[in-house]
């Protein structure tokens, strides 16, 4: 117990909050975008290199692509599946929110898309870690 005590406060002190994330999943990402942004919901905001390095990386059809632009939706594939992000802004001391769809197999959590999360994250202002 003394551990993950020592864990939490490791946390608080560098990211100002216990709990970092709250992860949901969806059957379909776009469906829920599309929900939460009808009831005022603001997506963390994915800078466009974003989906210049996806293109780059994956064959997408445009169409797909420029939905998940328009949605702020991140990607990633292997050979088992596809995996789709959706990331809220921050609230309060580093909070956030994650909605995600499995699709196949794919049993990751998205990690190549991480530091995009965290540039953004830093990139929105509300995000600030102390250097301990």
């Amino acid at each position: 117990m003394e551990e993950i005590n020592r864990i939490e406060a490791e946390l608080a002190d560098n990211f100002s909050s216990t709990a970092q994330k709250i992860a949901f999943a969806t059957n379909d990402i776009f469906t829920s975008a599309e929900c939460l942004a009808a009831n005022g919901f603001s997506p963390l905001a994915i800078p466009q290199n974003y989906y210049e390095d996806l293109a780059a990386r994956f064959d997408l059809a445009d169409e797909l692509l420029n939905r998940m632009k328009a949605a702020n939706i991140l990607y990633d594939k292997n050979e088992n599946g596809a995996f789709f992000q959706y990331y809220s802004q921050l609230y309060g001391d580093g909070l956030f929110f994650e909605i995600v769809e499995r699709r196949g197999g794919y049993g990751g959590y998205g990690t190549a898309n991480a530091p995009f999360r965290i540039a953004a994250q830093g990139n929105s202002g509300s995000w600030k870690a102390s250097s301990g």
